[in-house]
């Protein structure tokens, strides 16, 4: 599965969801493109998202979900 880090505002894609760490997610869901918020050391973020569906213990979970057409956002609880 490929993935796109996105590191600017600008959108691709016309609904973006943004994860955080938190409980285990099922990646055959995913969206093909992350934000990252927050301090990311981009070094280790991308072994991260490659072993993650083999892990145990990491995962990200959605907490937003932007709606880019209308140019609104869902927090999700």
């Amino acid at each position: 599965m490929g993935w796109l880090l996105q590191l600017s505002m600008s959108s691709v894609v016309p609904v973006a969801g943004i994860f955080k760490s938190g409980e285990k997610a099922e990646t055959s869901e995913w969206p093909a493109m992350l934000e990252v918020k927050g301090r990311v050391r981009l070094s280790g973020f991308g072994k991260f998202i490659q072993e993650l569906p083999k892990s145990r213990t990491g995962a990200l979970m959605v907490y937003k979900a932007f709606f880019c057409y209308h140019c609104t956002s869902i927090t999700l609880e």
